[in-house]
């Protein structure tokens, strides 16, 4: 709903706020959708668990700068600079992506 995307987007820009970084990787309009990410200083390892019983369509992670490249796992997906589009997500499935910074 309109207003769980406002309350998304909120979170999101109180964390830039009050840390000065953007969040890693974000996805709104998915509440059942969690996401965790681990960070060195040449890649981005994100998981993404679909913990819903219906499937999420292609969900579209926000990224919190550019990417050069992208390997999708259990799944696929598409790199477009600082966003990964990715395909659907079945019920209580997974998807990963490594992102290279250059």
């Amino acid at each position: 709903s309109e207003k769980q995307l406002g309350h998304a987007k909120m979170i999101a820009d109180h964390v830039e706020w009050l840390s000065g970084k953007k969040l890693p990787a974000f996805c709104y309009g998915n509440p059942n959708l969690y996401i965790q990410c681990k960070e060195d200083e040449e890649h981005l390892a994100i998981g993404i668990w679909n913990f819903f019983e219906d499937e999420v369509i292609q969900p579209v992670i926000l990224l919190a700068q550019e990417y050069q490249r992208a390997e999708f796992l259990c799944g696929s997906g598409m790199l477009s600079k600082d966003r990964a589009i990715l395909t659907d997500i079945p019920p209580y499935a997974f998807r990963g992506i490594v992102l290279e910074k250059q």
